[in-house]
């Protein structure tokens, strides 16, 4: 007889509320469209590869970005942080990889309209209190955004998430 005993999977993420101001809500806008148009780039190319009964690599998928980054068509890509991107490419390339395991069903193109969209990125994320004593949340490409909850720790190297849930920004940390 075959163990069928899940892992339990552990979320020691916490949750917190984002107060962007309009630039770094456009900066957040474009990276969501971004990481969706890429998300959806590979698996229309998935797609493609398994009509021709080809096989594409996700090392090889990644290696195109820098080049789709100078080409005029593309060259809003360059706008976004490009970790990002690479993290779309493998959470699709992970749907894809379930699929075939018979984990769950065939990954879906992401729609715009989506009420939940979300990216994922990893880089240095550091908190900081300014001078009117708000908690702060500085990364890479969108710096100094105001944070509601107390925080345990100033400073730590993790996975950021930032999630779009009706109208409100939340990052995971």
């Amino acid at each position: 007889m075959v163990n069928m005993v899940k892992e339990v999977r552990h979320d020691n993420s916490c949750r917190f509320r984002l107060y962007p101001n309009k630039e770094q809500r456009e900066l957040v806008a474009k990276t969501f469209g971004c990481c969706r148009w890429v998300y959806n780039w590979r698996l229309a190319m998935r797609k493609k590869a398994w009509e021709e009964k080809k096989s594409l690599s996700i090392t090889d998928i990644q290696s195109r970005l820098p080049a789709m980054k100078k080409d005029a068509a593309t060259s809003w890509l360059k706008e976004v942080d490009a970790k990002a991107l690479i993290f779309s490419l493998r959470c699709m390339d992970t749907a894809y990889q379930n699929f075939f395991k018979h984990q769950s069903g065939f990954p879906r193109f992401k729609a715009k309209y989506d009420r939940n969209q979300s990216y994922q990125t990893y880089q240095d994320v550091s908190f900081f209190y300014d001078k009117a004593n708000y908690i702060c949340l500085k990364c890479k490409k969108v710096s100094n955004v105001y944070l509601v909850e107390r925080l345990r720790e100033k400073s730590r190297l993790a996975p950021l998430i930032v999630i779009l849930l009706v109208n409100t920004m939340l990052v995971l940390l």
